[in-house]
């Protein structure tokens, strides 16, 4: 063993170019409306969502705000002005 080696286990690639082809190809009408249809779908989906966390969180804060401003029995109470 020559003095000015390292001793290690040492692995070799040969690292070769990968070929990339590029094509351009069209799609048909009904793939292009089958995809637009999937697209609006999603955004309606994705608002739906954010429609039903926005209400929840309006209730939640909601409830929180009416619990915190009321006072139990010191709460003044609003009496119904009818005719009955």
């Amino acid at each position: 063993m020559p003095e000015n080696s390292v001793p290690g286990v040492f692995v070799k690639f040969d690292i070769e170019p990968i070929l990339l082809t590029i094509a351009e190809e069209w799609s048909s009408i009904p793939a292009l409306f089958i995809r637009l249809v999937n697209v609006i779908s999603g955004v309606v989906v994705a608002g739906g969502w954010c429609f039903q966390i926005s209400e929840w969180a309006r209730e939640f804060y909601g409830r929180r705000s009416r619990r915190s401003s009321s006072f139990g029995m010191l709460t003044p109470s609003v009496e119904k002005k009818g005719g009955f």
